[in-house]
């Protein structure tokens, strides 16, 4: 969190970037990794579902899905280029 705070991150990232950076640290303490959710940090599957309009029926989905929906890939390029 302190590289967030620091001037340098300021000048070089919008503060809804820094906002959403925020965001994600505080909601995922643990980080990522062999032991955290396959399907993604809850957060993160919000987010992505919310700008796809999938949100709430199939963002917090508990089966494996052996194929991407076609709406969840294009959110994510849409999230990706809001970014």
């Amino acid at each position: 969190m302190q590289l967030l705070e620091s001037a340098e991150a300021k000048n070089i990232f919008p503060s809804d970037v820094l906002a959403r950076a925020k965001k994600y640290l505080a909601a995922i303490p643990g980080g990522t990794g062999a032991y955290s959710d396959s399907r993604g940090a809850m957060v993160l599957r919000q987010d992505i579902a919310k700008v796809g309009g999938l949100w709430p029926q199939e963002a917090d989905r508990k089966s494996e899905f052996s194929e991407v929906h076609p709406n969840v890939t294009k959110s994510i390029h849409t999230y990706i280029k809001q970014a």
